[in-house]
């Protein structure tokens, strides 16, 4: 009964008007509260893990296009050295 009390506190599943009161009863809620906790954190830890990926994905590109950009200087026009220049400022890329 007292592990009942805490799980009961611990989920706030509560102490309402319907009272599980046999073992199985006890051990079915228990499962099915885990299940639910673990459900909630995972979905967003998911979605947070895809989106962490998706954005270093994309910071490799803009430095990848940036590092081509810098190798082909000789061959860039005069406009694309300006606007490599103010990226540069505004940035402050360390090369």
């Amino acid at each position: 009964d007292s592990m009942w009390f805490l799980f009961a506190s611990f989920t706030t599943i509560g102490y309402g008007d319907v009272v599980v009161s046999t073992l199985l009863g006890h051990i079915i809620t228990v499962i099915l509260s885990l299940y639910g906790i673990l459900v909630v954190a995972f979905i967003p830890a998911v979605i947070m893990s895809y989106y962490n990926e998706y954005i270093q994905i994309k910071a490799k590109e803009s430095a990848s296009q940036f590092l081509n950009k810098l190798e082909n200087l000789p061959s860039l026009s005069k406009e694309e050295l300006a606007k490599i220049s103010e990226a540069v400022k505004k940035r402050h890329y360390k090369l």
